[in-house]
């Protein structure tokens, strides 16, 4: 993969688990990294989910190989948030390639 290539700022966010004072588990995510990646835009369509307008995008991003990520994390890319549905690692080219869709609340 040439350095050239990854020209977009890409923020890895990993889910934090604590304990509160009455024994619930709370989930946050916490920004693990901020990394340089290249961005490719796969799909998008406009969908109807309980009489509701969903945007579903999906993109994928090339980081290099030493990024530490998992299919847990969440990226933000463009102050979206989108989650990881699978991460395929190519060693000849020393890069990892996230498929993820973005995150309709």
């Amino acid at each position: 993969m040439r350095a050239g290539l990854l020209n977009e700022i890409i923020k890895i966010k990993r889910r934090v688990t604590k304990i509160n004072e009455s024994g619930q588990k709370e989930h946050k995510y916490t920004d693990l990294a901020t990394t340089r990646a290249r961005v490719i835009y796969t799909s998008g369509a406009r969908d109807i989910e309980n009489k509701d307008i969903v945007w579903e995008y999906q993109f994928k991003f090339e980081v290099w190989d030493y990024v530490d990520v998992t299919e847990k994390d969440i990226i933000e890319y463009d102050a979206k948030e989108y989650k990881i549905k699978s991460i395929n690692h190519d060693k000849k080219q020393q890069k990892k390639i996230i498929s993820t869709e973005l995150i309709t609340e």
